[in-house]
């Protein structure tokens, strides 16, 4: 019998408490690296038997080591800075005719130099899953359009008048981080690129991104 569909996680779980306050201490050097990813490997193992346990066709690590989904693209870059937070737009899914629900949101980080690789994330995720998961392993990457999150009218000018050109840099970046994790075994990429959807908004389409910030939603 044909198998018509496939059960898996989309993205994230839900990280556990001894996780985000092993961060906050580690951020705060109150604990040393080493202590902080054998915390991390323990979330993990618990993600990938949880999904296991529920029979889940195809597992990932829960993304447990990233602070955010985009965490590939944020989290180990270099060029990202801490700011005074600035207010975004995030437009809510909506259905035809009517309004969007807009809601403002706070960014504390934005891109202020040329952005550049300072190490692999997924590499890690990946290699370490990769000896705990019985089932096929999966590990998610962010579209590049994401570091519309991190791009400031304010702060972002100087390295990247046109935030399209930072989105071409994050594609390279992207990209490495595809290859090499084939090259590593994973036959099983998954790109979160929600905003695709979005660009058959024909509001969010008029938007000109270098006036008004335009935040990707429904994910």
């Amino acid at each position: 019998m044909t198998k018509l569909y496939r059960a898996e996680v989309i993205g994230s779980m839900l990280r556990p408490q001894y996780l985000k306050e092993a961060r906050k201490r580690w951020e705060a050097k109150e604990i040393g690296t080493r202590a902080f990813k054998q915390i991390e490997d323990r979330a993990v193992d618990e993600m990938i038997a949880l999904q296991e346990r529920c029979g889940v066709d195809v597992v990932t690590d829960g993304e447990m080591r990233r602070t955010h989904f985009i965490a590939p693209l944020t989290d180990v870059i270099s060029g990202v800075k801490e700011i005074p937070a600035f207010t975004r737009v995030w437009r809510k899914p909506h259905e035809k005719n009517e309004q969007p629900e807009e809601t403002n949101i706070q960014v504390q980080y934005a891109v202020v130099e040329k952005i550049h690789r300072t190490r692999s994330l997924t590499n890690e995720e990946f290699a370490y899953a990769r000896g705990r998961a019985k089932k096929p392993l999966k590990v998610t990457l962010p579209s590049p359009l994401m570091m519309t999150l991190r791009w400031s009218p304010e702060h972002s000018r100087d390295a990247y008048p046109d935030p399209f050109s930072l989105f071409i840099d994050a594609a390279d970046i992207v990209r490495q981080e595809a290859r090499e994790l084939a090259a590593l075994g994973c036959e099983y990429i998954q790109l979160d690129a929600p905003e695709l959807g979005m660009l058959c908004d024909p509001e969010r389409r008029k938007q000109d991104f270098a006036d008004r910030a335009w935040i990707p939603s429904g994910c």
